[in-house]
């Protein structure tokens, strides 16, 4: 549907939705309000991480913006922590409490190369000029974070319920209020999240808003392709980034299949997107190296970072004494995506509906491997359902859904797969790349296969009560 076409009632209908989905959205990343995620987890998950932006704030606030290189950096006890490139992961320095008691911090850890760091000197830039106490600075970043993280996700489900109507966004909104994983991480100051949806909503955007010659405009798309991408790896740097790709691509794959694109312009349209992204990734490794140098002296040592850390993250072989780093490097695949299809997608206490004297609690879970195997089962109904419509004009929107949407799928898999060592490493974050966007997509169909199924039943019912079709 082009987004020109949206008029009258049917544009307030769009509003009102979205605004509804951004306001439930943001509430709920930045409170947990919905307790989506267990609170406790909720309020101290991955501080390891953001304590990195953290001690970025304290270092910018005491030797400016760009001091050591602009780098990710955490405040460290002693000169000793200091001189130990991995002390920012194990040294109990509370960045957070410095940071909101405007101490000085005397030492740091050695910086963490492998981010450009732009959420870093964004929140930087509004440390400096926001005018008031830390601990108020704090909140309000955080509540920033989640709004922004809450337009990128109802960027997506707005566009599935203007393409599949209202119920089917309605599906898709549930699935993402109740993601413990998206909940957990759309606050962090670290993770960014926003900026992995980034470079999806764009394409969307340029489908919505281009009705003539959308595969033959390359310019147009390479340019939107390139500055997302390149966005996305200033603000959180390479973290996932063979699943934004695939996510990226997917409404590429969704409109080709509904426009009947040939495969001719299909792949040019697919290669033009790849160029784009490459370049922009390769723009930001120049400036990452250029972060590099400005320390160490030699542009040419932030390429040796970059190889030595995609070695360690894939399949390289190991040449180090045994350590987790070889061990995830030796690992097999196939369990490790295994180990990732077993884990929660969401989870329910029974606390919730009982009250403490009833005895234990027990949780009841949803895993993502019978996620998938309802996703699969509705896929196939919502098939059928097409089928019976083959006149309809309907028929090839639900046809490219459902191809989208298990395309998708390919976005998870392939940093589980690739990324092999770093998802062994970090089997307590990775669950996110689910959302990226295989289960928005998979909910889309779930809601439209529930509907359809739904209306069948209703019109038996009405014919069994007696009612028949005009001659």
């Amino acid at each position: 549907m082009h987004l020109c076409n949206v008029r009258g009632a049917e544009l307030l209908k769009l509003l009102f939705f979205f605004c509804f989905s951004f306001a439930l959205l943001s509430l709920n990343f930045y409170t947990n309000f919905l307790r989506s995620a267990e609170q406790g987890w909720f309020t101290s998950f991955d501080r390891e991480s953001e304590r990195l932006i953290i001690g970025r704030l304290i270092k910018s606030r005491q030797d400016g913006m760009f001091s050591l290189g602009g780098f990710p950096v955490s405040g460290v006890t002693d000169a000793a922590a200091a001189q130990d490139p991995l002390s920012w992961m194990y040294d109990r320095f509370d960045n957070y409490d410095a940071y909101i008691k405007n101490a000085r911090v005397d030492y740091f850890a050695h910086p963490y190369y492998s981010q450009i760091c732009g959420q870093g000197i964004f929140f930087s830039i509004l440390d400096k000029y926001i005018p008031c106490v830390p601990s108020v600075k704090l909140r309000i970043f955080h509540g920033l974070a989640s709004m922004l993280t809450a337009l990128g996700v109802t960027a997506v489900i707005a566009w599935l319920y203007l393409e599949f109507g209202l119920f089917a966004g309605i599906t898709v909104l549930a699935f993402a209020v109740i993601s413990q994983w998206l909940t957990v991480f759309a606050r962090s100051l670290w993770w960014s999240l926003w900026a992995f949806y980034l470079p999806m909503v764009t394409i969307i955007l340029y489908f919505l808003c281009t009705e003539k010659n959308r595969y033959s405009q390359y310019v147009k798309l390479g340019s939107i392709v390139f500055f997302s991408i390149l966005i996305k790896t200033i603000f959180n740097g390479y973290e996932y980034i063979t699943t934004t790709l695939v996510m990226m691509i997917t409404p590429f794959v969704y409109y080709s299949i509904l426009d009947k694109v040939g495969l001719t312009a299909f792949f040019n349209g697919l290669i033009k997107i790849a160029l784009s992204a490459g370049l922009a990734i390769a723009v930001s490794m120049c400036l990452l190296s250029f972060q590099i140098a400005a320390i160490s002296g030699n542009f040419w040592d932030g390429f040796s970072h970059i190889k030595y850390t995609l070695q360690k993250r894939t399949h390289a072989t190991s040449s180090q004494p045994p350590s987790l780093v070889a061990e995830s490097l030796q690992a097999p695949t196939l369990p490790l995506v295994v180990s990732y299809l077993q884990g929660e997608f969401c989870g329910i206490d029974s606390s919730v509906f009982n009250s403490p004297a009833s005895g234990p609690h027990v949780r009841y879970c949803l895993s993502y491997a019978r996620l998938i195997m309802l996703f699969a089962v509705m896929t196939i109904i919502l098939y059928l359902s097409a089928q019976r419509r083959m006149a309809s004009s309907n028929s090839r929107r639900l046809s490219a859904l459902i191809v989208a949407s298990w395309f998708s799928i390919l976005a998870p898999l392939s940093w589980f797969i690739i990324f092999k060592a770093h998802s062994y490493v970090h089997e307590h974050l990775n669950f996110i790349v689910w959302q990226m966007p295989f289960t928005f997509f998979g909910a889309a169909i779930t809601g439209l296969a529930v509907r359809n199924s739904f209306s069948r039943v209703l019109c038996a019912v009405r014919n069994a009560g007696g009612t028949h079709p005009a001659v």
